[in-house]
């Protein structure tokens, strides 16, 4: 285990609440995507995402919310799924440096990622999308979110696209690959063992 992924879980716990998400299985994609970001690089996570910060020097206390942590170049949260992606199109655009943006299954059926992968397209932004995309079982109790592949979707764009195992070397490394020219990283979370046998 590195050492990043050590200050992860850490902080993970130290945030343990009822306003909270914990990371769980997640751990490694977080600790694997912000390592792989150079500290002047925008990182826009979801609320569970958002704990990678310690990475860069936030306490944390000041973690908790979705407020955007600006000096640390972190964006804020939003509640609506897909729309941190058109923020980090943006500040890619604006700023000229990389970006990173850590999307689910909700947030990439969206209409506001479709509208990002449209704009970095358009603008060759230097965007990295990573997809954490659960593999559903029997017991969970939601539908899959995704009605399209989405290697064929990055291509569709024109953008690169990598696969990477749950682990946090393979993310750290598939989001460095992508970092200065953009484009989506996918990493499949298999579905928890619950064999008690």
């Amino acid at each position: 285990m590195s050492e990043a992924l050590d200050r992860v879980r850490a902080a993970d716990a130290a945030l343990a609440g009822p306003d909270h998400v914990p990371l769980g299985r997640r751990a490694p994609l977080v600790a694997g995507g912000w390592a792989a970001m150079e500290p002047d690089d925008w990182v826009f996570p979801g609320r569970r995402e958002r704990v990678g910060a310690v990475l860069r020097g936030a306490a944390p206390e000041d973690l908790r919310g979705t407020a955007p942590l600006p000096g640390l170049r972190v964006g804020g949260s939003s509640g609506v799924p897909g729309q941190r992606a058109l923020h980090a199109a943006g500040a890619a655009w604006a700023s000229g440096r990389p970006a990173l943006c850590f999307v689910g299954p909700a947030s990439a059926a969206a209409g506001p990622f479709h509208e990002a992968l449209n704009l970095v397209a358009l603008r060759a932004l230097p965007v990295v999308f990573l997809l954490a995309d659960p593999v559903l079982d029997e017991r969970a109790p939601v539908a899959p979110h995704l009605g399209f592949d989405p290697e064929a979707l990055a291509a569709a764009h024109g953008l690169g696209y990598r696969g990477a195992d749950l682990d946090e070397a393979a993310v750290r490394e598939a989001v460095a690959a992508a970092r200065d020219r953009g484009g989506l990283v996918h990493v499949r979370i298999p579905a928890p063992n619950t064999n008690q046998g």
